[in-house]
């Protein structure tokens, strides 16, 4: 697979395989099309030669922290059936329950994205946390 932004060519004869449940890492120098190469798999990015094919789902969480102006609990859920037994475990997985604590309402804490509710440290655990809960049960 071969892509370009424009009419700049970033990724020229890719190609890679991934196993079902694999961990993959990107790793190289700035520049070297890793954003490209993860845009063109989501399908933002698309090829002038060559295809991609993914089956089966992909989780993804851009280097930029992204919050919503809504709940703690919204950001993490994006709006998915609530099961409070699957939210507890996931929390508690994500080691969110002590940074949940020091706000007075818990989840229930509103996010403003034009203020810092949130000290910075805390938004980029919002977002890849969010990453983590795409999928409850029966949803």
């Amino acid at each position: 697979m071969s892509a370009a932004w424009l009419d700049k060519p970033t990724l020229r004869n890719i190609n890679l395989t991934a196993k079902a449940g694999s961990l993959v890492t990107v790793v190289g120098p700035v520049g070297a099309g890793k954003s490209s190469l993860l845009m063109a798999i989501l399908g933002e990015l698309l090829p002038f030669a060559g295809s991609v094919t993914v089956e089966g789902p992909v989780g993804y969480a851009s280097q930029e922290a992204w919050v919503m102006s809504d709940t703690i609990q919204n950001n993490i859920t994006f709006g998915s059936k609530w099961d409070p037994e699957w939210y507890r475990q996931v929390v508690t997985a994500c080691q969110f329950v002590p940074d949940l604590a020091l706000f007075d309402a818990g989840s229930d804490t509103q996010v403003w994205t034009c203020s810092l509710v949130l000290h910075l440290p805390s938004l980029c655990p919002v977002s890849a946390r969010s990453l983590s809960v795409r999928s409850p049960p029966d949803d």
